[in-house]
């Protein structure tokens, strides 16, 4: 009988060992961790179309703050209405989410949402309006219409020039456009003499303020951007020839980006067509449009990077080049360079800066640390202010950040690409999914679903079986704003975007994604491209062709 009890008993340990560790399993996956509830959240007012999001780190809690403004719309005077607030709530795949949510919310108060965490567990999320007066408190445009001048606004050190050569500017009322909400003394509409030093002092709604000086154009050097567009398939690699290249890009074009809220273009060149087989300069369609961009930009105040492309001696597409190679090549690279100054030289430093070589390739890093002084050195002897857009290197496939060395941090403005990852910014073409757009592609998330990995070619199913998510992204540029850190200088991303073929609503979540990190950071960029090909985001007529884009990419 004892024998008997003993079995029994070893029976139950085992079959309760065997519960506990079946349920300890399951708790390693489900039960005994929690999650952050919210993974993205954007709130939308009722009979309006911008979009509010919440603050970064609130969403690592169960308090979701959301950013609105005292005033709106901001340059009015009357309050914010957040009784009616539509919430798009994305949460997470392990939380069950118990509150019927209403498609109008009222955040007068933090409305509650009841929850099941991974761990079993009840807890509230709590979403709530963060209603607060505005600090903005800046000049955004200004000019002086009656004389045609468009001034030229460096937020950083809060200055404004105007080019005073050859205009009497004694007695001229401005026209400026400030923050929402602001105020500015004093009285615009009061004349000034703009042949000297003006100072205007703009009130933000808190009681914030912040001091613009009118000064001279030509005594500020600052070359400041925040976002703009790549310009190619016109002087590089163009479309056309000819009248038919001449008419693909005008001011009309410079108009539109100015008026969609981009502030700089880089206009990227080849040398082969500025620059016959002999060393000469060509003239039209070569030069004179060159100038006619930068003329139009400023005329209209948007800056311009000139961006070497593609030279005779270097090619970004190779993975070595002579210009690294022949050391008779970098002499002629430096000729370029000096010749490129004396046509530009008279420019405003705060509107047109020069970008060396776009995406220098080369077996080892050190040859563009040595050509890349040579050239700076060279621009240095002619324009001691001139700021100088310095990429970084790929050697072996890979970008060497830690690599890059300058001569000098004077006016550098350093600067790399992000195109990561690949597969899903390239979808389509033969190099990635063999051609294929039939192939099912997300983001975020594992790019490609498990049954379709086979259907991509070798090289890329490892990638497609990965999971992107913006801390992804977020991760893979750090390099490059390591890099800019490690040399103290400023850094921009000179290249990002993806192929027309890429499914909605990926693409736009990419682009979302890149554009927030990218603020966060404080880091100006220029998306790729404008117009021509399968980049673009207009059409060559001007219609915006992915207008819903274009507004992730100038903040609207």
């Amino acid at each position: 009988m004892k024998q008997k009890i003993k079995y029994m008993l070893t029976v139950v340990v085992l079959l309760l060992t065997g519960f506990v560790s079946c349920k300890e399993d399951r708790g390693i996956t489900n039960y005994y961790h929690r999650v952050n509830p919210v993974v993205s959240l954007t709130a939308t007012l009722d009979g309006s179309d911008e979009t509010f999001y919440p603050k970064e780190e609130s969403l690592k809690s169960n308090d979701i703050l959301i950013d609105f403004p005292f005033y709106f719309p901001e340059e009015s005077e009357e309050e914010i209405d957040v009784s009616k607030v539509k919430l798009d709530i994305v949460f997470h795949d392990e939380v069950k989410v118990l509150t019927n949510i209403p498609d109008r919310v009222d955040l007068r108060n933090p409305f509650v949402i009841k929850i099941e965490n991974a761990d079993g567990k009840s807890e509230d999320v709590k979403i709530i309006a963060d209603v607060k007066k505005s600090a903005r408190a800046q000049i955004l445009s200004f000019s002086l219409p009656s004389v045609g001048l468009n001034g030229t606004v460096v937020q950083s050190v809060r200055m404004i020039g105007i080019d005073r050569s050859g205009h009497d500017l004694s007695n001229l009322v401005p026209e400026i456009t400030i923050s929402g909400g602001a105020t500015i003394s004093p009285d615009p509409s009061v004349a000034q003499n703009f042949n000297n030093r003006v100072e205007y002092t703009v009130t933000a709604q808190d009681g914030t303020q912040q001091i613009y000086t009118i000064e001279d154009l030509a005594s500020i050097n600052n070359f400041e951007i925040s976002k703009g567009v790549n310009i190619a398939s016109w002087l590089s690699t163009p479309m056309y020839n000819g009248a038919q290249r001449e008419a693909f890009f005008t001011e009309a074009d410079i108009i539109l980006l100015k008026e969609l809220g981009f502030d700089h273009i880089r206009l990227c060149v080849d040398e082969v067509y500025l620059w016959d087989d002999s060393g000469n300069k060509i003239r039209p369609y070569g030069f004179d449009l060159l100038h006619n961009a930068i003329n139009w930009c400023v005329k209209h105040n948007m800056r311009v990077l000139v961006d070497m492309h593609i030279t005779r001696n270097h090619r970004f597409t190779l993975s070595e080049n002579t210009l690294f190679t022949d050391p008779n090549e970098p002499a002629k690279f430096v000729k370029v360079w000096e010749e490129m100054s004396d046509e530009l030289k008279d420019y405003p430093n705060s509107l047109v800066a020069y970008e060396l070589l776009n995406e220098p390739v080369s077996g080892s890093a050190a040859n563009w640390n040595r050509v890349s002084a040579l050239a700076i050195n060279a621009i240095r002897a002619k324009e001691a202010d001139r700021t100088i857009v310095v990429g970084v290197c790929t050697a072996g496939g890979n970008v060497r950040y830690a690599d890059l060395t300058l001569p000098s941090t004077h006016n550098i403005l350093l600067t790399y690409h992000y195109y990561g990852p690949y597969l899903l910014t390239a979808y389509g073409l033969s190099s990635t999914t063999g051609g294929r757009t039939d192939i099912p592609i997300q983001y975020p998330g594992q790019l490609v679903p498990n049954e379709w990995i086979s259907q991509l070619p070798s090289d890329w199913q490892s990638t497609g079986q990965r999971v992107y998510t913006r801390d992804v992204l977020e991760t893979n540029m750090q390099a490059g704003m390591n890099m800019a850190q490690r040399l103290n200088a400023p850094v921009f991303v000179g290249e990002f975007g993806t192929l027309n073929t890429v499914p909605e609503p990926s693409r736009s979540n990419w682009y979302r994604d890149m554009v927030y990190i990218m603020n966060k950071y404080d880091v100006p960029y220029t998306s790729f491209d404008y117009k021509g090909k399968g980049y673009s985001v207009v059409n060559e007529n001007r219609t915006l062709r992915f207008p819903g884009i274009i507004d992730i990419l100038t903040g609207k």
